[in-house]
């Protein structure tokens, strides 16, 4: 079983809150018709801000977003395992293994090729190792060209694995960004929510603002809790 890439590996915590670019400077705009923005004059009355990282922490997507990572990872691994175990294939042919296999719903049909082109790399296996035990006076012509033959399928498989290592990993990153953006998305919306009820027309993450008197965070902290029967 092959060991996880590294990269694998690296911690989550480069997604913190302190990176939600995805906000930009104001957070939410809660005006339900909003007006060009030269015409808009901010205020302390109709400005606010909230603690996004407290924010994030209450409402649970921090675990949630450490358990995606945890299953991409695992999917990740499971892949490089899987592309390891076929590597008595024709290039083509484990090309084809390697894109259906990484497709998230797989046909019977799919399945069975799958099978199948497993099946026939464990022959060719079996085949490579027969002919490597033969002495070389044993070796008919016909042997050392299948040999031969044998052995550059698999240095070609050998030299392509690198690129679908990176090609995994960055399917798994842009995965867990996509992700961390639907939440933020999810964030914004119940942020939203509160600022209008609460008649604030723009909301600040609290280190864009200088100072403001008007923090949301409290109370969104609490909504959060108790929707989540804490």
């Amino acid at each position: 079983m092959r060991s996880p890439n590294p990269n694998l590996a690296a911690p989550i915590c480069i997604l913190t809150l302190s990176l939600l670019c995805g906000f930009g400077a104001a957070i939410v705009d809660a005006r339900q018709s909003p007006e060009p923005k030269s015409q808009i004059a901010l205020s302390l009355g109709n400005v606010a801000n909230v603690d996004l990282e407290r924010v994030y922490a209450a409402s649970g997507d921090r675990e949630e977003l450490a358990q995606k990572d945890t299953e991409l990872r695992i999917e990740a691994s499971r892949q490089l395992s899987d592309l390891e175990s076929v590597g008595y294939l024709s290039l083509s042919e484990w090309l084809e293994y390697a894109t259906i296999n990484s497709k998230t719903v797989r046909t019977e049909a799919n399945l069975a090729r799958l099978k199948e082109l497993k099946t026939l790399s464990g022959q060719q296996q079996d085949e490579l190792s027969n002919l490597q035990v033969k002495t070389d006076k044993n070796l008919t012509p016909a042997d050392k060209a299948r040999m031969k033959k044998l052995q550059d399928m698999t240095a070609s498989i050998h030299q392509a694995m690198p690129n679908f290592d990176q090609d995994i990993e960055a399917f798994r990153s842009s995965a867990l960004e996509q992700f961390r953006r639907a939440q933020l998305a999810k964030l914004r919306i119940i942020i939203g929510k509160i600022a209008a009820e609460k008649g604030f027309q723009n909301v600040f993450e609290v280190n864009s603002l200088v100072y403001s008197s008007n923090d949301l965070t409290p109370l969104i902290v609490q909504r959060l809790t108790k929707k989540q029967g804490k």
